[in-house]
């Protein structure tokens, strides 16, 4: 399915909302869940309480947005994400693993260019990218985009082997 259609398709199925970052119960609930589900959680990881989530994702020095996700009225989701005069950067997704099918991650990335489309941005900063990461590896379906390879930043587009192995991943 192409972005275009996977966005259609996202916005027919869920509610998106979006304002300042907010510590709240289900939402630390959910990111549990997200980090177990998606077997992200460590044995030797901290358990997240109300003030790290806090620290982590609400507490920001720049201006910073949540973008909620809700299926029906059920908050499943969420994105947060830095903004800046030129530029949305994406900092975290969660979404509760039951809801996968959505690709919630994929979605949320979506909405993002959309927002940036909207304000006028110029730029959109997926995230960290890791090509061996299975979390991850999906936002070099966006194409184009820019990667920095050993220190210098490199168009990356259709022209060039999209093979997540390659050097330019």
């Amino acid at each position: 399915m192409d972005l275009e259609a996977q966005l259609a398709r996202g916005d027919r199925e869920l509610r998106t909302e979006i304002g300042a970052p907010i510590m709240t119960p289900e939402r630390l609930a959910l990111y549990d869940r997200h980090r177990v589900g998606r077997g992200l959680a460590k044995d030797s990881d901290p358990v997240l309480d109300e003030a790290m989530f806090s620290a982590f994702f609400v507490d920001s020095s720049v201006d910073t947005l949540e973008f909620r996700f809700y299926l029906d009225d059920a908050f499943i989701g969420f994105a947060v994400a830095d903004r800046g005069a030129n530029a949305i950067s994406a900092v975290y997704c969660a979404f509760d693993p039951a809801c996968s099918r959505l690709s919630v991650g994929t979605y949320s990335i979506l909405k993002h260019i959309e927002f940036a489309r909207a304000e006028r941005l110029t730029y959109v900063y997926l995230g960290l990218y890791i090509a061996e990461n299975q979390h991850v590896n999906y936002k070099a379906r966006f194409i184009p985009h820019e990667r920095l390879v050993d220190g210098k930043w490199h168009l990356h587009d259709r022209t060039r082997e999209t093979d997540t192995r390659s050097r330019w991943v």
